[in-house]
């Protein structure tokens, strides 16, 4: 019954006990108090005017004593008598008085009662002898015989005083009944005051220990189960604190890994331009090639027509030889630019790797031309210079000469078309890698804004969900705690079935998100609160 009461039902049951405990205490010092007011008020409204009624009996009767005993002195006038007559019957009628009050108060004893009518009977017995003794003293008092003053004056002595002695006794019995009653209700209001004192103090010592046993258990089991609830959500506190600066850390790891990718991706860019430059200096110096393999061609057939023309005009030859020496050295200038221009084209096919295979097969072709065409040119200059001394064999090998000149031409003009094929082939790779660097920069924009930065933050934020349903969860087992459930509570878990959520590992090179089995499902048991002693499933233990 008590274990389904809630915490405010509780602590209501507390203070009614609390309540109950000072309330039975003030009862009982109310009882105390109206019985020792009973007893005083019986002393008081009682004994005490009894005590004064037979006080003025006794004042009364004896002051009538006085008055008739003033009757015995000589000299008395008719005045002094009358006087003395009157203030008799005023004592009497006061001595009556005082009876009839004192009767009007209950007589509540037999040996009250008894001593009361003792009372009475002596002084109707002392009204009787002071009745015969007043008609004793007006008898001397007519006859005023010595003798019959005598008579008054020793019934006086004898029988009115032994009455009025017998009454006073009689009075003094009744008084001391009175004092025996009055001391005991004073020693009973005594006793009834420190039996109200004991009492009073042992309820209240028996509830401030019940008190502060009960309040003892109750704080302590109350602190008890808060102070575990209050330990979960702090580890919860801590648990969420940890994802926190784990998701921060991941961020931090994440912006790390952006910048080192972009500077990767800048310097790759850098690099794609930097080719692309070469490409493009590769394509003009195939144009260039190209345009100086078209003047050696038209070189070349010029030199087959003036060798055509040497076997006519050999006397022309030492006029011409000069001309010939000119374009022969433009001829080893063009081979040897061309060997230079071989030798680029090679080491740019060798940067390009696989796409470069073939263009560096034509410009090895290309390199040997050039060396053969330069090494023609060598030989026609020795020819020339030996044309003078061996006319005759001039046309020999002016012959041979144009059959040289011819496979030239045709050698040049497969340079030209290979230099063309070189540079529109530059051209296509500097489209190439112009759409490559743009797509690099566009990939680097996608990959770093999109893919790792958003499955982390979505797997932190899920963990995070997770742990507040966690925290959700404890204040539903606190509000338990707080409303009570008349019940054993049991949370029934809300989470996806499985039992695992995404963990967050981090990498120094590159942050990923895995999914594992978390701990987290048990970071916080509340199954382990609900078997703290005393137990706190509701507030039973309380």
């Amino acid at each position: 019954m008590f274990r389904s009461l809630s915490l405010k039902a509780k602590i209501i049951a507390f203070s009614s006990f609390l309540s109950f405990l000072l309330m039975l205490a003030g009862g009982a010092g109310l009882y105390s108090l109206a019985s020792v007011s009973t007893e005083y008020g019986f002393i008081a409204n009682v004994n005490l005017p009894k005590a004064f009624a037979l006080a003025e009996m006794r004042v009364n009767a004896s002051q009538t004593g006085r008055y008739v005993l003033r009757l015995a002195l000589p000299g008395n006038t008719a005045e002094d008598i009358a006087l003395v007559e009157k203030r008799v019957e005023e004592t009497v009628a006061e001595v009556d008085k005082s009876i009839s009050a004192y009767e009007a108060f209950p007589i509540t004893t037999e040996h009250e009662k008894a001593a009361f009518e003792k009372s009475n009977a002596a002084w109707t017995d002392y009204k009787k002898e002071l009745d015969k003794t007043k008609s004793y003293f007006r008898k001397s008092n007519e006859t005023k015989d010595p003798e019959d003053f005598k008579i008054f004056a020793e019934y006086l002595k004898t029988q009115l005083v032994a009455a009025g002695n017998e009454h006073t006794k009689s009075v003094m019995d009744l008084s001391q009944i009175q004092a025996e009653r009055g001391k005991v209700r004073t020693e009973n209001a005594h006793a009834l005051e420190a039996s109200s004192r004991y009492m009073t103090f042992a309820i209240v010592a028996f509830g401030v220990l019940i008190s502060l046993l009960i309040g003892y258990l109750f704080s302590r089991s109350l602190a008890s189960a808060i102070g575990n609830v209050t330990e979960q959500i702090d580890n919860a506190s801590s648990e969420v604190r940890s994802a926190s600066e784990e998701l921060s850390a991941a961020s931090q790891t994440l912006s790390a890994g952006a910048v080192e990718a972009a500077s990767a991706l800048q310097e790759t860019v850098a690099s794609i331009e930097e080719l692309n430059s070469m490409v493009k200096l590769n394509s003009d110096s195939a144009n260039q090639a190209s345009e100086l393999s078209e003047k050696s061609s038209t070189a070349a057939i010029d030199g087959d027509r003036k060798i055509s023309s040497l076997i006519e005009s050999m006397a022309e030859i030492s006029t011409s030889s000069k001309k010939i020496e000119e374009i022969i050295d433009v001829i080893d200038d063009i081979s040897f630019q061309t060997n230079l221009l071989a030798l680029n084209a090679a080491v740019e096919a060798a940067r390009a790797g696989e796409q470069g295979r073939g263009f560096a097969v034509v410009a090895e072709a290309v390199r040997a031309l050039a060396q053969r065409s330069k090494e023609a040119a060598k030989e026609i200059a020795s020819l020339i210079k030996d044309s003078v001394i061996k006319i005759e064999k001039g046309a020999q090998l002016a012959g041979h000469g144009g059959d040289a000149l011819k496979t030239i031409v045709i050698s040049v003009k497969k340079v030209s078309e290979l230099n063309a094929a070189i540079a529109n082939a530059s051209s296509e790779q500097s489209n190439g890698l112009a759409q490559i660097s743009k797509a690099m920069n566009e990939l680097d924009q996608a990959t770093q804004r999109n893919a790792s930065s958003s499955e982390e933050v979505a797997a932190s934020s899920e963990e995070m969900s997770a742990q507040a349903a966690t925290m959700q969860d404890l204040v539903q087992d606190l509000t338990s705690i707080v409303n009570g459930s008349g019940r054993e509570y049991k949370r029934e878990d809300s989470r996806p079935s499985g039992g695992s959520r995404p963990h967050i590992k981090l990498h120094s090179s590159n942050p990923k998100v895995s999914s594992s089995s978390s701990r987290y499902d048990n970071a916080l048991p509340m199954d382990g609160l609900m078997d703290v002693k005393p137990n706190i499933k509701t507030t039973s233990g309380f």
